[in-house]
């Protein structure tokens, strides 16, 4: 749909970034791009309608006709490992992390990176997938066998977890640190040195 939306003259960048906003793998090669020195100085971007702006409607176009390059699971899929489940998941948290921002009258960009940390909070999970997808199978099995979360058999089987991985590559990307810290620790949230909603990312 947004490869569809891209190519239509009516495309705008809050269109675009809406479309994008709803696929964490695209969001986040999204924001990696405009957080990125190649687009002039790197900034601190959390939204994908941000994103496009940085990077440019034609740059945006050429990224989204490119992404089945790197976004592309089928194997994953073939080898019994719900994608649409993990989009649903994603988008679910997305809002929820949203909803309840906004029920604690966060300021809006605390709120956006609220809703930008819902939807990226797995993203550790499609690098696993995607690079050691065999490995990655075998900690689900695990984690089934065991009745345990897949972070713990993610520990096992690569000595760290989903989060981690995800919460490292936001931060090598350049986003802000709540939003690196939310992913980072979303299994473990009491971990986090804030409570607070309206922590400046620094």
């Amino acid at each position: 749909a947004a490869a569809r939306e891209a190519q239509s003259s009516r495309a705008t960048p809050e269109s675009l970034g809406a479309l994008i906003g709803r696929d964490p793998a695209m969001t986040a090669k999204m924001l990696q791009l405009s957080n990125s020195a190649a687009y002039g100085e790197p900034t601190d971007d959390y939204d994908p309608v941000e994103a496009v702006r940085e990077i440019d409607m034609a740059n945006t176009r050429s990224f989204l006709l490119l992404a089945h390059t790197w976004s592309n699971f089928a194997a994953l899929e073939q080898a019994g490992y719900a994608m649409a489940s993990f989009w649903s998941h994603a988008n679910e948290v997305s809002a929820l992390a949203a909803w309840l921002a906004a029920r604690e009258a966060a300021a809006p960009d605390v709120a956006g990176m609220a809703r930008t940390a819902g939807l990226l909070h797995d993203l550790g999970k499609l690098a696993l997938a995607a690079n050691l997808p065999e490995a990655f199978l075998r900690a689900l099995a695990l984690a089934r066998e065991r009745g345990v979360d897949a972070s713990s058999a993610e520990l096992e089987v690569f000595g760290t977890t989903h989060g981690e991985i995800g919460g490292c590559l936001l931060g090598l990307w350049g986003l802000p640190m709540a939003v690196v810290q939310a992913v980072a620790l979303h299994h473990h949230p009491a971990c986090l040195d804030s409570k607070s909603l309206d922590r400046k990312s620094t």
